[in-house]
């Protein structure tokens, strides 16, 4: 009967967990703490559950004292709850205390990879090789990824060759994550290379090799890729739609970005706001303001204001006056206490010679009180 009982009160709390009902779960843990003992698979439940370092620390209070912290499962769901709220030392106490198998292993480089700590993530991983211990597939991804974050390129070569030596390349998210990895460290050939090699292309083999050619600054590559990817049948989506808006606004290529958007509506996907941002920052930096205004007044939505700053930003530095009043306008209205569309206005005005409009902007910054955080400079004398 108390199996049974246990049972039920772990498909309740699991259930209300899948359910997205985590105040309803938390209570049913508490009544179920008045009954029955919580097992390992009701902590499981209940960790990712915990809304504060407190509550999180309670849930591991409890597993100590009944002695369930030697389980592999709970021992990783631990480190990745107090990774949660930044509590490092935490996640290295519970590494250390429980034991340590390669799914454990793979949580503490995991953490320390999500924390931007890729050094302290490398030396988990030899730490690893050192005791004998096999990685897998995880761990060797998540080696990549850290590889990736510190961008040395030496040990992207020496990672790869490990990869390849044990046979990892064969895993698509593996292959993937080392184009993603060299395109990072900034050898764009040797990505070009992998990518070429794979027997296999899926949609994130075409994002990671897009991406790159975007980090190098190759638009033309970015958008070649891109169209090759259509013609393999592989379906972009919205990741892949904002990386070429992206390579399209930094090369300049007005035409090709309104081809995009169009490719988009072929191919079904919905555009965000930050696609249409792309396009506002693409035809903005071109100086075609009034394309840019005409896309503004045509959102399905709510401009952000990142897109309407881009585009006042533009209207500065073409000296558009007209469209220029009508998006600082539109600024004031969301947020009439951020001094930076007004300073942008005067600075329009004072280009275009109308120092009166100018003086009354700048004044209405003075009568709201409004402060821009002044700029600072480091200068270093030699004696």
């Amino acid at each position: 009967m108390s199996e049974r009982c246990i049972v039920s009160w772990n498909a309740l709390i699991t259930g209300f967990r899948h359910l997205n009902l985590q105040k309803e779960a938390l209570v049913f843990f508490s009544q179920m703490m008045e009954y029955q003992r919580p097992n390992s698979v009701t902590l499981l439940n209940v960790l990712p559950l915990c809304c504060s370092h407190l509550q999180g620390k309670s849930v591991h209070a409890f597993a100590i004292r009944t002695g369930v912290l030697l389980e592999t499962h709970l021992v990783t769901s631990l480190i990745y709850m107090y990774a949660r709220f930044e509590n490092m030392n935490s996640c290295l106490s519970v590494f250390e205390i429980g034991t340590k198998d390669i799914p454990v292993w793979n949580a503490i480089i995991s953490v320390n990879i999500q924390a931007k700590y890729p050094e302290k993530a490398v030396w988990f991983f030899y730490d690893l090789l050192r005791m004998g211990l096999q990685p897998d597939n995880i761990t060797v991804l998540s080696l990549v990824s850290a590889c990736a974050q510190l961008n040395f390129l030496n040990l992207a070569h020496s990672v790869m060759a490990f990869v390849i030596c044990k046979g990892f390349e064969k895993d698509s998210a593996v292959s993937n994550a080392l184009i993603d990895m060299h395109a990072r460290c900034g050898d764009i050939v040797t990505a070009k290379k992998l990518f070429e090699g794979l027997v296999e292309k899926d949609a994130v083999s075409w994002r990671v090799m897009i991406n790159g050619y975007c980090l190098h600054g190759d638009g033309k590559a970015a958008l070649e890729t891109f169209s090759q990817m259509q013609l393999s049948g592989v379906i972009p989506d919205d990741i892949v739609f904002s990386t070429i808006f992206s390579a399209c606004s930094h090369a300049g290529l007005v035409e090709q970005g309104g081809m995009v958007l169009n490719s988009m509506v072929e191919n079904g996907v919905s555009a965000g706001m930050d696609h249409y941002a792309c396009l506002v920052d693409l035809l903005g930096r071109k100086g075609h303001l009034k394309e840019a205004y005409g896309v503004v007044e045509k959102l399905p939505g709510k401009p952000s204001a990142t897109l309407l700053e881009s585009l006042l930003g533009a209207c500065c530095v073409h000296g558009n006056v007209e469209i220029g009043e009508k998006i600082s306008g539109m600024l004031f209205e969301m947020d009439p206490d951020n001094p930076g569309p007004y300073v942008i206005l005067s600075n329009i005005y004072a280009a275009a010679g109308r120092w009166s409009d100018a003086i009354k902007v700048r004044a209405n910054i003075d009568r709201r009180r409004l402060r821009k955080a002044a700029g600072c400079s480091l200068l270093i004398r030699e004696k």
